[in-house]
């Protein structure tokens, strides 16, 4: 089915039409939730986590740092 050309044409020019002052408030709109999405996104992907029960796996990196140790005392720069 063909749509008549002056309804596709109405449909064109002035009903689709997006300007700055209609995507303004879309963007900024959609800049405030992605904003309050990336402030909270530990504590949203923590709750997905438990409803799903997946469990953290250890990271490399725990072993690989090595624990602060105490220098002796005589191991100082003047000895």
């Amino acid at each position: 089915m063909f749509l008549p050309l002056d309804l596709f044409s109405g449909l064109t020019s002035g009903l689709l039409y997006l300007g700055p002052e209609t995507m303004m408030p879309l963007v900024s709109f959609l800049a405030a939730a992605l904003g309050i999405l990336l402030i909270f996104w530990r504590y949203i992907f923590r709750f997905i986590k438990r409803i799903f029960g997946i469990k953290e796996k250890p990271s490399a990196a725990e072993d690989e740092i090595t624990p602060y140790v105490e220098p002796d005392e005589d191991d100082g720069p003047g000895n």
